[in-house]
């Protein structure tokens, strides 16, 4: 009887409360991005709780996945859905009837390509992140931005199958910089990068897809230290290689044919 008086009493507002609780469910619903993420290591890991927090749902596949274990315990942690991927065609076939809305390979090469390319005619929006300097010697995309003495690398989301950049920013090349904490710096721009154009609509999406990267050059990548070579190039060289467990900076003497690991000059 207390509430006989109220709000709650009129049979309209028994009528209409469900009726709009039912529109907003739908509405969270549709909103909810379905995004499938292909990795090849552990570069990713930044994504998933980025994503995950703005009420994305994700599906990633690992298609290295001796190198994507980080990876895998990170999504085991957030409940994302994960499968290794043996076989292209079925992973291909899991990405479809997950509901994907965006796939993301983080790799543009290897076994993570064949798996975008598997999906045919789907109709996901397809999308590569690039980081750094993709050159046919280096050893890594690290490598280039730190050799050459670059100031900034560039971060890119792809238009997989036509190369456009819909996407990008820049991360700032420390003096002191090495391959480990230049691919940290990637990582972390990379998964801020994905964030704002995935969510969209905000400032920061609109900021980051409005910059335009700048043409760097390019040039021979060595394989060894060169005697020849003055102490600035040796010390870029050995940054550039600093990469575990990856093998460092290698120097030959000219001499006796020996070579000598260099992790720094120190």
């Amino acid at each position: 009887q207390a509430l006989s008086g109220s709000w709650f009493a009129f049979p309209w507002c028994a009528r209409w409360l469900p009726a709009r609780l039912s529109d907003l469910f739908d509405f969270v619903r549709d909103t909810t991005m379905r995004v499938a993420i292909i990795v090849e290591d552990e570069s990713a890991v930044h994504c998933l709780r980025l994503l995950t927090g703005r009420g994305c749902e994700i599906f990633a596949v690992a298609a290295n996945p001796p190198q994507c274990l980080a990876f895998a315990r990170q999504c085991m942690e957030l409940g994302v859905h994960f499968v290794a991927m043996q076989d292209a065609r079925l992973a291909a076939t899991a990405i479809k009837g997950f509901g994907a809305e965006i796939v993301v390979c983080t790799a543009e090469h290897g076994h993570a390509v064949s798996l975008l390319e598997a999906l045919g005619d789907s109709s996901a929006k397809r999308y590569l992140l690039r980081v750094g300097l993709h050159l046919a010697a280096a050893p890594w995309p690290e490598f280039g931005p730190i050799w050459f003495g670059h100031t900034n690398s560039k971060v890119a989301l792809l238009a997989a199958g036509t190369g456009d950049v819909v996407a990008s920013s820049m991360v700032p090349v420390g003096l002191a910089e090495t391959a480990i904490t230049l691919q940290l710096k990637h990582a972390q721009a990379a998964a801020a990068l994905l964030e704002a154009y995935v969510t969209g609509g905000s400032k920061q999406g609109q900021v980051v897809a409005a910059i335009q990267l700048q043409p760097m050059e390019e040039g021979p990548v060595p394989a060894t230290i060169s005697p020849s070579w003055d102490e600035d190039r040796v010390d870029r060289f050995v940054r550039a290689r600093l990469l575990p467990p990856h093998d460092p900076a290698v120097f030959q003497d000219p001499e006796s044919g020996r070579e000598y690991l260099i992790e720094n000059l120190r």
